[in-house]
């Protein structure tokens, strides 16, 4: 394999070319830092010897009128105050050589960020860092669109989406990076509108070393509204990604780019969700098991609303979608544009995993971006957690950060400290209190964030934050990303 060829750089004062790294082999994989749950993207603490971060991305083989990725960005921000190398490999689709490609090694001074700039055709990148504190997202883009979240940070032998879907004018693709040099091989399960099944085609796929593969799922699972899937990996590890892209503007013309969970959970959180009657909101649990689920969907507000737990029930291998723009108990909350959060929590002990969506509409209002989203929920809280600000901040734009806190019997008191593009820090005000069970709000403005400025969130007890950027031509929602060292799950269904 040749790899990507990287273009010449202008030599910067943050960058500097470096020698190569001791070690280029097989990059290491998070591990299980709170037993029973994982998350697919969470910060090394500054005092760790390594990090390694996975950004997916692959042109979907798609049709010849559905548009495919055109475009993927990578930034990498050293939030520490000591220097990094930084070792970034660029792998292009599988071929027969399995040589490693070519390295673009950086040195980033205490504080500063690097744009990797892009390779001549769009793959999947890894990024090796001799230390942590770290933070590497990617934005992948279409010509109908994009979609910014944070890049992996584990490799996995299991992937789990809650939801996908292969409707007409609708082309969506599961990739799958292996950047070990040992062949992977997996097996790709779907849960659609007919049940369970598993293409022939998807039985047992190689996915060679140092490389990715896209897999078409549109033409293999038709026309599904919501296509769960699981990945199981039988030899090897390799990191999903699954790309859609709406090509209909009455159903919400878009592209989303969402890595999958490396599990279920017994708690997922999705901190983000927004009642709107500009905006379809919908969220898809899925239960990958063979035993019968029963699940509580429970809303969290910035006040004590009594809106109770949705119960439903989830046969083994079945997903359920519940479309909350309908739901009769909410219309009040359409009204009132209210933000809030929700938890899907296992009442009977059998794991599941959960995933929201936002479809935005073409109305004819200049003020109302049309575009789809969609983020899968995590199942770990935590006391710190970095935002990345996107690259307009306007007064007036939507574009926010939600904090919850799960706790009903903690009130958490989170400082904000914001980095800015030259690595200096400065305080982001006074304390945000958060009440016990409660959630807020807070657009980028508000909290004194410019553009390209990364968020820094430190609370007294366990908090879940996700961001949500609203551009003139997409929007995007995902998880914050937590710093590892602070990870928590809940042990009581009320409380850390």
């Amino acid at each position: 394999m040749t790899g990507f060829r990287w273009p010449a750089l202008i030599c910067l004062p943050a960058l500097i070319i470096i020698g190569l790294f001791v070690d280029q082999g097989r990059p290491t994989a998070e591990p299980d830092l709170v037993t029973g749950a994982r998350t697919a993207s969470s910060l090394r603490p500054d005092d760790s010897a390594s990090a390694t971060w996975f950004c997916v991305a692959g042109v979907p083989p798609g049709s010849a009128d559905l548009p495919v990725v055109t475009s993927h960005n990578i930034l990498v921000v050293n939030t520490t105050r000591e220097t990094r190398q930084v070792r970034i490999v660029a792998y292009s689709a599988a071929t027969a050589d399995r040589s490693e490609p070519e390295a673009l090694e950086v040195e980033l001074a205490a504080g500063q960020r690097f744009d990797v700039p892009p390779t001549e055709e769009i793959g999947s990148v890894m990024v090796e860092i001799d230390g942590g504190g770290v933070l590497v997202e990617h934005k992948v883009g279409s010509e109908l669109g994009s979609d910014t979240a944070p890049c992996a940070s584990t490799s996995s032998s299991l992937w789990e989406f809650p939801a996908g879907e292969t409707l007409q004018g609708t082309a969506e693709s599961i990739v799958l990076f292996n950047p070990f040099p040992e062949d992977a091989v997996a097996q790709l399960a779907f849960t659609a509108d007919t049940g369970r099944r598993i293409p022939a085609v998807f039985e047992s796929v190689v996915v060679p070393g140092r490389s990715f593969k896209a897999f078409d799922v549109t033409t293999e699972v038709t026309q599904a509204q919501t296509a769960a899937a699981t990945i199981d990996v039988n030899a090897g590890r390799v990191i999903a990604e699954r790309v859609v892209i709406r090509t209909e503007r009455d159903r919400g013309s878009g592209l989303t780019s969402t890595t999958g969970t490396p599990g279920s959970a017994l708690v997922t959180y999705l901190p983000i969700v927004k009642a709107s009657a500009s905006r379809l909101t919908e969220i898809v649990v899925y239960n990958p098991s063979d035993e019968r689920a029963e699940v509580d969907i429970e809303l969290r507000f910035a006040d004590d609303r009594p809106i109770p737990a949705f119960e439903v029930p989830l046969p083994p291998l079945h997903r359920q979608r519940l479309d909350l723009s309908t739901e009769p108990r909410l219309q009040e909350l359409l009204a009132e544009e209210v933000d809030y959060s929700i938890i899907v929590r296992s009442a009977n002990g059998v794991p599941v995993t959960a995933e929201v969506s936002y479809t935005s509409l073409a109305t004819g209002d200049e003020a109302i971006v049309e575009g789809v989203a969609t983020m899968i929920g995590s199942p770990l809280a935590a006391t710190r957690w970095l935002v990345h600000a996107p690259l307009v901040v306007e007064d007036d734009a939507e574009s926010s950060v939600a904090i919850l806190n799960p706790s009903f019997e903690t009130i958490a008191r989170v400082d904000v400290t914001i980095l800015d593009a030259e690595g200096r820090r400065r305080s982001g005000g006074e304390p945000i209190e958060i009440r016990t069970g409660g959630r807020r709000t807070i657009t980028f403005d508000t909290l004194g964030a410019a553009a390209n400025e990364t968020v820094i969130f430190e609370a007294t007890s366990p908090i879940v934050v996700g961001r949500q950027i609203i551009s003139l031509s997409s929007i995007s929602m995902a998880m914050g990303l937590p710093d590892s060292s602070t990870l928590a799950v809940e042990t009581n269904g009320i409380g850390f």
